[in-house]
């Protein structure tokens, strides 16, 4: 039910014309983030109101309240580099390029939901909302490092896994934070050389299973 009303409410946004800052000509771009951010808070705050019949699970004067957290960086992990990963190696070195710039907006900690930014030459697209997955995975990260204005964050996808891990730096270190497959815990980092181990010998048995599949789809995309 809350994935339906996630879509409603990104559908919603989508076709609101005014709401998101685009015209019919053009997408409209922001010189930076934080006035990105502040118009895709101030359009779900009024999608929340008109679809009132409708339970988002957020209250808009929460949103109001919220602050934004700091920008996550969000890549995929390359599933080749992951198949010939050596257990020491840096998983963010896995990383693809960053796809887009997550804006976590939190309030009492909790984060309430998280925008989704695109940057291009021309500014700052807004791209959406990422799904409801996501904000409750920040928000158990956010009762293990309570200040979280003074964290950075990566988010990587695992293809073909559908999973996420969080690489937080705090002070010079890197801590590691999944949930894969209800092996690992967010609310504790995880050792890199344990959560490589295991994604890469889930990533064989995958490929094993499912390559033929996958390259199939690609040729005919």
């Amino acid at each position: 039910m809350k994935a339906i009303i996630y879509l409603t409410i990104v559908f919603f946004i989508a076709m609101q014309t005014p709401l998101i800052g685009q015209s019919s000509d053009a997408p409209k771009y922001f010189d930076n983030p934080e006035e990105a951010v502040k118009q895709a808070t101030s359009d779900m705050i009024q999608t929340i109101k008109e679809l009132e019949q409708f339970n988002f699970g957020i209250d808009p004067e929460h949103l109001k309240k919220a602050k934004p957290g700091p920008v996550i960086e969000n890549a995929e992990l390359n599933f080749e580099r992951l198949l010939n990963s050596e257990a020491d190696m840096d998983i963010s070195k896995l990383a693809d390029k960053t796809k887009n710039y997550l804006y976590p907006l939190y309030f009492d900690k909790k984060v309430l939901t998280l925008v989704e930014l695109k940057k291009e030459e021309k500014g700052w697209l807004i791209r959406g909302f990422s799904p409801l997955g996501v904000a409750d995975e920040l928000s158990a990260l956010v009762r293990s490092y309570p200040d979280l204005q003074k964290l950075k964050i990566a988010k990587y996808e695992i293809q073909n896994l559908a999973s996420n891990v969080y690489i937080i730096v705090v002070n010079g270190k890197q801590n590691i934070h999944t949930n894969y497959n209800n092996k690992f815990s967010l609310n504790q980092p995880t050792p890199s050389s344990e959560a490589l181990k295991i994604l890469k010998e889930d990533a064989i048995k995958f490929k094993k299973e499912f390559g033929d599949i996958v390259k199939k789809q690609k040729l005919v995309d």
